[in-house]
């Protein structure tokens, strides 16, 4: 050991005299020092601390031991001596190294492994992410599709419904343009006539001969008073200028009635044609005067149509010419040439076998005389559905039956429209909630929108859905009622409003009570919202649509289609349409 070189080593641990420097540290040789060391110079790593170098001849002991309790690196004699005086834990230096190199070579291929799988996680989660890109992207992409056909609709719609108004304002004032200008050229024809009148007045002379008989009477006068005079003269020389100037009296007086005849022949025809016109009009005034002075509804199980006089204020039922009666639970629509088209039904003439059925069947009313109408059956096409319950409305030559009820599916979404002028039934889309005793309303040319029903859990609904029908497309609004209701009545009251009268309103409550209302509510599509208007005076509830009175008011049938005289309810809409500068927010306690 005299050629020995000793080398130090960091002590993180500080085994080596309990983190003390050794008194040999000056002389070790750093792992880190770039001095070449000698190869054939044995050197020693971990010297035992209690063998101190005093000199470079000094042997060094290297230490193979270790004591755990105070941490001191021993040699082989140390070793023994230590645990000799003390009772502490020695161990063998090489072995604890080997151990710790097991231990490390295992962590480092852990780490490894455990690396070599976060790296596959890492790529994992990138192809995943990447994917959920991918995903978005499309997503994105359909929803903008999405958005810019409904964008599209919506811009037809609007673009329909400013035609439609449009045309309504065209055809409303329109048609006053035209009759002023026919006034005015009427009165320019008549004021021309005035001015013949005068002026042949002027020419005759009104002082001296007042018109056109007295000229007549006295030329008569002279002839008479002629004769007598050459009767009574014989050959007098005055009779051949007394007769010229009556001959040229009787000329003047031909050229003038010819002329006055063929004044009053022309104006004779100007009032005829004025006076056809004119009794046309006034025939169509009075029929559509006595179309409103009568509301009419069939009765249920009977034969009977109920008309209720608005001057009287009286029903009566008049027969109508059907094979069988009109079924509990079907409804009627209105045409604008005053028909009446019976739809579905319940036909329970066989008590074992009730079924709903698909009927549709028009009332013409017939004039049998100045009192009594006859209403004619003319059967149509039938209904694709055999349905009760349901809501049905007349529009743009359409008639439409949503949802209802039958014995097989119970409460139904299915649609369908009826074509008029071909009697042809379609089918339509399906409504987003089934739905019975519900209420429709047309308010532009190119939507409905439903109202409220009974879903088929038999749970009320504060649902609105709106139908496209250009698109043949239902979309769930939004905006909801304030309470679920059903056996509402709905009208229009401009283009863009309409009001909700009464129903059945159904409490929130765990039975579920339902009970009339007499809320009147408004529906405005420019306005996320629903508002009130002026109560009804009693609660109402009806299957049977508002009629409009030529005074303004709504006339509102109070009963479910079941009672001999049912009672008449009237609204002024005029009075208590609430406009939108004027809008409440309805409250929830409504």
């Amino acid at each position: 050991m005299n050629n020995v070189h000793i080398q130090a080593i960091d002590d993180p641990l500080g085994f080596l005299l309990d983190g003390k420097n050794s008194v040999n540290t000056n002389r070790f040789m750093s792992l880190d020092d770039p001095t070449p060391v000698n190869q054939d110079i044995e050197t020693v790593i971990n010297p035992c601390p209690f063998h101190p170098i005093n000199s470079l001849e000094d042997d060094q002991v290297e230490a193979t031991h270790i004591c755990v309790d105070e941490k001191l690196a021993l040699c082989d004699e140390c070793a023994i001596m230590h645990a000799k005086k003390k009772n502490h834990q020695i161990l063998n230096m090489q072995t604890c190294v080997n151990e710790t190199r097991v231990v490390l070579n295992s962590v480092e291929s852990q780490i490894k492994e455990i690396i070599k799988d976060k790296q596959s996680a890492v790529s994992r989660g990138k192809n995943v992410v990447k994917m959920l890109d991918t995903k978005k992207q499309r997503f994105i992409e359909k929803q903008q599709l999405k958005l810019e056909k409904v964008m599209r609709l919506l811009k037809e719609q609007m673009q329909l419904s400013i035609k439609e108004y449009e045309e309504q304002i065209f055809n409303k004032y329109g048609k006053v343009i035209e009759q002023m200008k026919m006034t005015e050229q009427n009165a320019a024809e008549k004021e021309d006539y005035l001015k013949d009148v005068q002026h042949l007045r002027k020419v005759f002379g009104q002082r001296s001969i007042n018109n056109i008989v007295t000229k007549i009477c006295t030329a008569g006068d002279l002839i008479i008073k002629f004769k007598r005079y050459a009767a009574a003269q014989n050959e007098d020389p005055e009779l051949e200028e007394v007769e010229n100037q009556i001959a040229n009296e009787n000329k003047k007086i031909d050229d003038i009635a010819l002329t006055n005849r063929n004044k009053e022949s022309n104006n004779n025809n100007m009032n005829t044609i004025s006076t056809k016109k004119s009794n046309k009009q006034e025939a169509q005034i009075n029929l559509e005067q006595i179309q409103r002075k009568k509301i009419r509804i069939v009765r249920w199980k009977t034969k009977k149509i109920g008309e209720y006089e608005l001057d009287t204020k009286i029903w009566t039922l008049t027969d109508a010419q059907v094979s069988q009666i009109f079924l509990p639970f079907s409804r009627t629509v209105y045409l604008p040439n005053q028909d009446l088209v019976n739809l579905g039904g319940l036909d329970d003439s066989i008590p074992s076998k009730p079924f709903f059925t698909q009927n549709c069947e028009m009332l013409s009313q017939v004039a049998f005389n100045e009192d009594e109408n006859l209403y004619v059956p003319t059967s149509l096409h039938q209904m694709r559905i055999g349905r009760g319950c349901f809501s049905a409305c007349y529009h743009d030559e359409m008639i439409y039956v949503f949802g209802g009820v039958n014995l097989e599916e119970g409460v139904i979404a299915n649609c369908e429209k009826y074509d008029t002028e071909k009697d042809i039934w379609y089918v339509i889309r399906n409504l987003n909630i089934p739905r019975k005793n519900s209420s429709v309303c047309p308010l532009t040319a190119d939507t409905l929108y439903l109202f409220g029903g009974t879903n088929h859990l038999g749970v009320m609904t504060d649902t609105i859905e709106q139908y496209l029908i250009s698109a043949n497309m239902w979309i769930l609004l939004e905006i909801k009622m304030p309470n679920p209701i059903s056996f509402l009545t709905t009208f229009k009251v401009s283009p863009f409003q309409i009001i909700l009268l009464g129903g059945l309103i159904e409490s929130d409550s765990e039975d579920r009570v339902s009970y009339p209302s007499n809320q009147v509510l408004q529906f405005d599509i420019r306005y996320p919202e629903i508002f009130r208007s002026e109560n009804l005076f009693k609660d109402f509830v009806s299957i049977y649509p508002a009629f409009y009175d030529e005074d303004g008011q709504l006339l509102l049938i109070n009963e479910d289609g079941r009672s001999d005289s049912p009672e008449v309810l009237k609204y002024d809409i005029n009075r208590y349409l609430v406009r939108p500068s004027n809008y409440l927010t309805l409250n929830d306690d409504i």
